[in-house]
């Protein structure tokens, strides 16, 4: 890899190193051949826990050069699987000491310059993968907190909007169950007016009893509007014929009686009863 690789990687890797893998433990290093791959991994141990190998390099090279003499190929699991289990700081200084080793390696010596040339890039492949799987870690992160986020604030708004609704539909269930019951003692109070009425209607004229029926329908009719009226504000539903666009500007009494002909009529109707029979 060249350099501006390498400062990739490296910047990388100090800003957010690498987490430890789930799929690897500890148990599976022990199960690594004691051979020369147990050789290999102690040396990558030691170059990733020192801060400077350059007094232990020669004796690095001498290890390398036993290890890769013989067309030995190193196992890329047994690398994979230990990088996984470094930190941060262990991968920045095993990436600074394998640039300085790939520097210093005979090339004359092709088994051995060839064996750590591949286990270099190896290495520096491995980290990449790391920091990209720690970025992709910490995006996800943050969307999975926005989202949480999100939704503990949309739960919070759907509680309040809920409590408020139900506090609502309390107050007016409430107000429609005492506007019911004024409907009833109305009813029946009308209701004995006219048995009262009827059951004397005998011993009294009609004439002479038609402005109280008249007077009591009256005050029946338009307190059960006016009640229903109430209800029909605190449900938010109207109970009036809708208004045409050419009556929007028209007077009050016009339009009253377009949105309630039926009231405007029993009304006219009642008054001019009342009127024939008491004058």
């Amino acid at each position: 890899m060249d350099s501006s690789v390498d400062n990739v990687i490296y910047s990388n890797s100090k800003k957010e190193g690498a987490s430890k893998s789930p799929l690897f433990d500890s148990n599976e290093m022990a199960q690594i051949d004691a051979g020369k791959d147990g050789k290999l991994i102690r040396i990558l141990n030691s170059i990733s826990n020192s801060e400077d190998i350059s007094q232990d390099l020669n004796n690095i090279m001498i290890s390398l050069k036993d290890i890769y003499g013989g067309k030995y190929r190193h196992s890329y699991y047994s690398i994979s699987l230990r990088l996984y289990m470094m930190d941060e700081k262990q991968l920045y200084n095993l990436t600074t000491g394998m640039n300085l080793i790939r520097e210093k390696i005979n090339k004359n010596d092709t088994d051995t310059y060839a064996g750590v040339r591949k286990l270099y890039d190896h290495i520096q492949l491995e980290i990449v993968r790391i920091c990209e799987n720690n970025d992709r870690k910490k995006e996800l992160n943050k969307i999975s907190e926005r989202s949480i986020n999100t939704l503990k604030k949309e739960a919070r708004i759907f509680d309040n909007h809920i409590k408020e609704s139900t506090n609502n539909i309390y107050t007016q269930i409430i107000g429609i169950l005492g506007i019911f019951a004024a409907i009833v003692i109305v009813f029946f109070g009308g209701a004995s007016v006219f048995s009262n009425v009827f059951a004397n209607l005998d011993k009294i004229k009609w004439l002479a009893v038609m402005p109280v029926i008249c007077a009591v329908g009256f005050i029946m009719f338009n307190l059960i509007f006016m009640f229903l009226f109430i209800v029909s504000r605190m449900i938010d539903k109207d109970i009036g014929a809708k208004l045409p666009d050419e009556y929007q500007n028209k007077d009050f009494i016009s339009k009253f009686t377009r949105r309630y002909p039926y009231i405007v009529f029993f009304n006219v109707i009642i008054f001019l009863v009342f009127i024939i029979t008491v004058a």
